[in-house]
């Protein structure tokens, strides 16, 4: 016998779901399930998974669950050597990403945030666990998503235009259609008039825009953004928050957004993630059902700072967990 429980919290409601030679049922639950088997069966076989993650077979599952999925991590550990010795920097770490979703990772430093977003793009693989994207299971993903990650690594050599045509380029489009690709752009971006710019010239707001711009132009589906804004001032980082969620609607794109910014989390997301301290897992999955579009007075609404104040407090256990 070979027997599969799990629950499973979306957007507060448990779900229940028993799998017994591949055969699923699934029921809803007004409450987490406490779980206690005290018989096997002959061969001993009985595994029991109880997590918080998104269904994976289930026909009568949930619509939000049966959406078109873009990123689904399951199970994912990693863990890493040092002075000779094994430890965790992930654990059993749960998400998924419908498409079009703007979800945002947050956690204590040293939690493995990028480390996962470097699992997703393909840059490292798992110790454990399963990763699929654009719901199949995705063992070559390096090239099947767009990544941006802290600094913008523009080219010092190369002016604006062919910073941001590089990664066509090196998919094989010849310059010349890459130019125009991007040049249709380039006012989108705010960039129109700076083609020809070197990176030195561009301040920071315009750099980590036209990183941006490099990052879409291949027209991936997914993008994943570790802290591009981190290096901005207040002014910059508020203006290009709203920048993105505006080109972000346009595109209708999925993106994974790792931040330290509890308010840029809020303010950016569908869903948040956050993380426990090392090794890093799944404490806590926020929805953040604040109206869009989103206007920066809304950080200053009640409903903003309480949803600030949980995550804040979710943070700071953490913390005082950590050895």
């Amino acid at each position: 016998m070979r027997l599969r429980i799990s629950t499973e919290n979306l957007r507060g409601v448990y779900y229940y779901s028993v799998n017994i030679h591949g055969d699923e049922a699934l029921q809803v639950l007004e409450k987490p399930l406490t779980l206690s088997l005290r018989e096997r069966g002959k061969n001993g076989s009985i595994k029991i998974n109880v997590r918080s993650a998104v269904k994976r077979v289930a026909s009568n599952a949930p619509a939000e669950v049966l959406e078109d999925v873009k990123v689904r991590v399951e199970g994912v550990s990693k863990y890493m050597l040092q002075h000779g010795q094994p430890f965790a920097v992930l654990q059993d770490v749960d998400l998924y990403v419908n498409a079009g979703e703007f979800v945002s990772l947050i956690g204590p430093s040293g939690c493995g945030k990028s480390t996962l977003l470097n699992i997703i793009a393909g840059l490292d693989q798992p110790s454990s666990g399963m990763l699929y994207l654009n719901g199949r299971r995705a063992e070559q993903r390096l090239g099947t998503v767009g990544y941006m990650q802290q600094k913008d690594l523009l080219l010092p050599w190369r002016s604006v235009l062919d910073n941001v045509i590089l990664g066509l380029e090196l998919r094989g489009m010849s310059r010349r259609f890459a130019r125009a690709r991007a040049l249709a752009l380039m006012e989108q971006f705010g960039l129109k008039d700076f083609e020809m710019a070197y990176p030195y010239a561009l301040s920071g707001g315009m750099r980590q825009r036209a990183a941006f711009l490099r990052t879409i132009l291949p027209e991936h589906e997914v993008f994943l953004l570790d802290e591009p804004f981190g290096a901005l001032d207040a002014l910059n980082r508020a203006q290009i928050h709203e920048w993105l969620l505006g080109l972000w609607a346009t595109l209708h794109k999925t993106i994974v957004l790792v931040t330290h910014d509890v308010d840029e989390a809020i303010f950016l997301s569908d869903r948040l993630y956050v993380m426990t301290a090392r090794p890093g897992r799944v404490q806590l999955v926020q929805v953040i059902d604040l109206p869009r579009p989103r206007r920066l007075e809304m950080v200053t609404t009640a409903h903003f700072v309480a949803l600030k104040a949980r995550l804040l407090a979710a943070l700071r256990q953490e913390r005082a967990a950590e050895p």
